[in-house]
């Protein structure tokens, strides 16, 4: 038999053998072994979210109960307002109507909303302060004696100043005729002690803060204000003359020749 040649002769050209061998390629890095490669391997982003969405949605089977068990808390919810709105509900209590007793008036206050006209008597219950800060019942001062009373706005002021001391002047010849002069006006004791004083007035002042006279007799403008006049009073209270809108230099001397008048009018039926 012919001899092999062989490889190691020089000159040969006979090509090398290939390696029958398959080398092993390389893993991908998510499949590596960590037992091999000694790194943590970290799971696919796909898979994460595919596994999420696995586990997250429920079955059908528990999504059933759970529309199940609503269905039931919703029934036995109605149940419960069936059962409210079925009981009877206790009736409205009535509201017992309380009957107020009639509020009583003073006699000062009733008799001061309406307006004494002539011919008319005064109140038995006007009581006012006078200058020293002393009750007086106004209808007492007609007791004996006929009265005056003037109005004034304020003491010791011009014009309620010439009014006073017109009614001073006169003073004598008005009690002649068997009256006696009385000032009005919403000031203080105080306040009407000083002007008496200072103008020496020698008749009473009295002091209506509330206005219960001055509204009586229809003198009053406002709550603080008051219209300057003059009323005359018979022995015994009535009203027999009215001056409304009175001045400060006619009001004494109007008084006076109105009650002389009176006077002479008696004087004359005595003779008659």
């Amino acid at each position: 038999m012919p001899k092999k040649r062989s490889s190691t002769e020089p000159g040969s050209e006979v090509a090398p053998r290939r390696s029958t061998r398959v080398s092993a390629k390389p893993l991908p890095a998510g499949n590596q072994n960590p037992r091999t490669t000694g790194k943590t391997v970290k799971p696919n982003g796909k898979d994460v979210v595919k596994k999420a969405k696995t586990q997250t949605k429920p079955s059908k089977k528990a999504a059933g109960k759970a529309e199940d068990d609503s269905l039931s808390e919703l029934s036995a919810e109605s149940q419960v307002k069936e059962l409210e709105d079925a009981e009877p509900k206790p009736p409205p209590k009535k509201k017992t109507k309380v009957d107020k007793a009639p509020v009583k008036e003073s006699p000062s206050s009733s008799a001061s909303k309406k307006k004494l006209a002539i011919g008319e008597k005064l109140p038995e219950t006007i009581i006012l302060k006078n200058h020293d800060d002393a009750d007086v019942n106004v209808l007492e001062l007609t007791a004996e004696k006929g009265l005056i009373i003037f109005i004034y706005p304020k003491s010791n002021t011009p014009g309620c100043t010439t009014q006073a001391c017109g009614y001073r002047d006169l003073h004598k010849e008005i009690v002649d005729a068997g009256f006696q002069v009385v000032g009005l006006s919403m000031d203080s004791p105080k306040a009407q002690t000083t002007w008496k004083v200072k103008q020496k007035l020698p008749y009473t002042l009295l002091c209506d803060p509330e206005q219960q006279l001055i509204k009586l007799l229809g003198s009053s403008k406002t709550q603080t204000s008051v219209q300057r006049s003059h009323f005359i009073f018979e022995a015994g209270g009535k009203l027999i003359q009215v001056d409304p809108k009175a001045t400060t230099t006619t009001s004494p001397k109007q008084a006076l020749e109105f009650i002389r008048s009176l006077a002479n009018q008696t004087t004359a039926e005595e003779t008659s």
